[in-house]
């Protein structure tokens, strides 16, 4: 006779440990829907950071559900996961506060050096006119030269506090002839050059790029401005301007008093502690190095350059 019972009911041993394995993968099943989810919410709580509980809540409840069922390796790595996500979001929260407070820092030094331009012109045009009274004293007309030369340093040094940080799409690019620019810096640098018996060179042929004329002007004569400071009286700067197929190559070589050894490493950082006095005891305040290369390389170019103590600096400037 055939029986008419169940197949459980035939085979209760053989059938109860499939059951127990099905309700395993059933909750395994479970537990990789619900860590998907949370992957995904945690992809999009960069711009949503509300769906972080909603997720830490799903994971949480996948635990629950999971039980005593799931190896103790897998729970750990569950348990892991849950807190990476929180630490992840904290993470994200400092950095925005770190960029916000960058940011605000930022903001008040520029309105703090863009308020001192006005005074410190001002003080330099008074100390200008009255050197050119005739009946002043020497004695005066030396304390009001140095008076004028401290407002020089200072605006020099407030143009590089305005300059650090400041993005090359904050300008509008336009065609700049190289050979002009170069031309025009030395122009405006050639009084400096002539105080100390220098003599400038310029080799180049007219060359168009598109950049903000503005901020390549800064580092062009930046670095014109080094080689004088830093060449002895009488010195020779040489300047050429050569274009390749893939670049245009600026270089500026001085034969003045090179970099050391332990400053090279220095020389591009802001507020470096690499700053020396010129041949004629001119200032330096270790900013313009800094903002060239920040420009340079926003424009997508490299600066660098090569020194040997006592011999003189060649600095290059690569722009595409």
């Amino acid at each position: 006779m055939i029986s008419s019972v169940s197949g459980r009911e035939q085979n209760p041993r053989l059938i109860a440990p499939l059951y127990k394995t099905f309700s395993i993968y059933k909750r395994l099943g479970l537990c990789c829907l619900c860590l998907v989810t949370v992957f995904a919410c945690e992809r999009r709580s960069e711009n949503h950071p509300d769906h972080i509980p909603w997720a830490d809540s799903i994971a949480e409840h996948a635990l629950n559900l999971m039980g005593d069922s799931i190896p103790v390796k897998a729970l750990d790595y569950l348990d892991s996961t849950f807190q990476l996500t929180s630490l992840n979001k904290q993470l994200r929260d400092t950095l925005s506060a770190l960029k916000q407070s960058q940011a605000d820092n930022n903001r008040m030094m520029k309105i703090a050096a863009h308020d001192l331009r006005s005074p410190i012109s001002g003080m330099m045009s008074v100390a200008s006119l009255m050197m050119q009274e005739p009946h002043v004293l020497e004695k005066d007309r030396t304390l009001l030269q140095m008076i004028k030369t401290a407002g020089e340093n200072s605006l020099s040094l407030v143009s590089d506090l305005l300059q650090v940080n400041t993005q090359v799409k904050e300008q509008e690019k336009e065609p700049v002839d190289l050979q002009d620019l170069l031309l025009y810096c030395i122009g405006l640098l050639k009084h400096k050059a002539e105080s100390k018996k220098q003599k400038i060179e310029l080799k180049a042929t007219p060359v168009t790029l598109r950049l903000s004329n503005e901020k390549m002007w800064r580092v062009i004569n930046n670095l014109i401005g080094n080689a004088i400071k830093f060449s002895p009286p009488g010195g020779l700067i040489t300047i050429s301007l050569e274009q390749y197929s893939q670049h245009v190559l600026i270089t500026i070589k001085d034969r003045g008093i090179g970099i050391p050894e332990d400053l090279k490493e220095k020389i591009f950082d802001i507020f470096t502690d690499a700053r020396r006095r010129g041949t004629g005891g001119e200032e330096s305040f270790g900013l313009g190095l800094a903002v060239s290369k920040q420009i340079v390389e926003a424009h997508g170019g490299k600066i660098w350059f090569e020194s040997e103590p006592g011999q003189g600096t060649t600095f290059f400037v690569s722009l595409r």
